[in-house]
């Protein structure tokens, strides 16, 4: 019964990211780009992305009943959406690698396109009329 519930935590967590890429978006596109506020901006998105996509796959893999492999996790911290790939390579079985990267892959375009469609607003917020 635990893998249906850490199941269900990893894929409210990637929701959570997901809702998470919206007022992180507007956050850095209200600031110039070279106002310090705007690199803190890109700090905190990063942090966060990081972050949940290191807790997802930790509790992916334990759903999955494996144990968490080492080096795609400090991948995953270090690198954030390009660790990721690996993670699925090394938990899923030969025939379930190919979906499991195309669903992560869409999963990706849709989060990075909410982020810069959300900076892109706040960017043109700030424009003279």
């Amino acid at each position: 019964m635990a893998n249906h519930r850490d199941r269900w935590i990893a894929h409210a967590l990637l929701a959570l990211l997901l809702a998470a890429h919206l007022p992180l978006g507007l956050d850095y596109g209200q600031y110039p780009l070279d106002d310090p506020r705007s690199g803190r901006s890109l700090i905190v998105y990063t942090l966060v992305t990081h972050v949940a996509l290191l807790a997802w796959c930790l509790l992916d893999a334990k759903a999955l009943g494996r144990r968490p492999p080492r080096w795609p996790s400090i991948a995953t911290l270090v690198f954030g959406w390009f660790g990721v790939p690996f993670h699925l390579l090394s938990t899923r079985a030969k025939g379930r690698r190919l979906r499991a990267l195309v669903v992560g892959l869409v999963y990706f375009i849709v989060c990075i396109t909410l982020y810069s469609e959300a900076f892109r607003h706040a960017f043109e917020a700030r424009l003279p009329a």
